[in-house]
C-alpha cells in the first residue's frame, strides 16, 4: 500500500472517530435527559458488549496494518490509536453506567438515587471534557503533521497532485467527512 493510500486511510479513520465521539456525546445527553429504568435488559447489555468486542478486534487489526507503514504514517496511527482507545473507553463506560444505575437503585433509597445519578453524570461530563481536550490535542498534532508533509512535498519537489490531495483529505478529515 502506498504512503498516500495509508495517509488516506488514516485521515478517513480520524473522521470516523470524530463521528463516534459525537455519538458518545449524544449517548451522554440521552442518559442525562432520560429517567433511569429499574432494569437493564441483558440483551441490550450483550449487544453493547458484542459491539465493544468488535471495536476492540477492529482496533487490533488496524494496529497490525498501521505498524507496517513508515514513520510518518506510523506516527499518525499512534495518535489515531490513542483517540480510538479514549473513544472506546467512553463507550464502555456509558454501557457500564447503564448497568450500574440498576445496581444503585437496588441499594439506595430514592433520595440517594438522585445524588448517585448526579455523581454519575458529573463523572461522565468530566470524561467528556477530557475526551474533547484529547480530540483538540490530536487535531493540533494532525495540523502539525499536515504542515510537515506540505513542507516535505514542496522541499522534495513532488507532484502538486500530492499536495492537492493532502489538502483536500485533511480539510475533509477536520470536518469529519470520510474520503
Amino acid at each position: 500500500m502506498s504512503h498516500d493510500e495509508e495517509m488516506d486511510m488514516a485521515m478517513s479513520r480520524i473522521g470516523v472517530l470524530r463521528y463516534q465521539l459525537e455519538q458518545a456525546n449524544d449517548e451522554i445527553a440521552r442518559l442525562r435527559s432520560s429517567s433511569f429504568v429499574t432494569a437493564v435488559p441483558s440483551e441490550e447489555y450483550e449487544k453493547v458488549k458484542t459491539k465493544l468486542a468488535n471495536l476492540k478486534a477492529e482496533r487490533d487489526q488496524l494496529k497490525a496494518d498501521l505498524e507496517k507503514s513508515d514513520g510518518v504514517v506510523w506516527t499518525l496511527s499512534v495518535e489515531n490509536d490513542r483517540l480510538k482507545q479514549s473513544l472506546r473507553l467512553q463507550i464502555e463506560q456509558n454501557a457500564l453506567a447503564q448497568v450500574g444505575f440498576k445496581m444503585y437503585q437496588d441499594n439506595v433509597d430514592s433520595g440517594g438515587l438522585h445524588k448517585d445519578r448526579k455523581d454519575a453524570i458529573a463523572r461522565l461530563e468530566a470524561e467528556n471534557a477530557r475526551l474533547k481536550a484529547e480530540v483538540e490535542r490530536l487535531t493540533k498534532a494532525g495540523d502539525a503533521m499536515h504542515c510537515f508533509l506540505i513542507g516535505y512535498i514542496v522541499e522534495n519537489r513532488l507532484s502538486s497532485a500530492h499536495l492537492n490531495k493532502l489538502d483536500d483529505d485533511w480539510a475533509n478529515a477536520t470536518k469529519g467527512v470520510q474520503s
